[in-house]
């Protein structure tokens, strides 16, 4: 049996930077499970799922940017596609 440690106060940019690389290989998709999973096989710390979750979301938008920046993005994005697939159209639709 291992010995796992309860901690209440591992903050969410520790967690954060634990997981930091694999936010970067966009292969693999860190979701909250995986989070509380790791942080019990390796580093033996029983996390909450809330706190899982809230350092994704930390960590996604540390690396992407909150919605708004994201959305400031898009017209380049859109600009690459279509530079590397000739003939393709994009397309932003609003609400308003």
């Amino acid at each position: 049996m291992t010995n796992t440690i309860e901690f209440k106060h591992v903050s969410v940019a520790v967690i954060r930077d634990l997981f930091a690389s694999k936010y970067r290989d966009p292969r693999h998709i860190t979701c909250p499970k995986d989070i509380v999973s790791k942080m019990r096989e390796q580093h033996g710390i029983h996390l909450s799922y809330n706190k899982a979750y809230r350092s994704n979301e930390h960590a996604l938008n540390q690396l992407f940017g909150g919605p708004w920046e994201s959305f400031q993005r898009l017209s380049s994005y859109f600009y690459v596609l279509e530079q590397a697939n000739p003939g393709i159209v994009t397309k932003i639709k609003t609400n308003s």
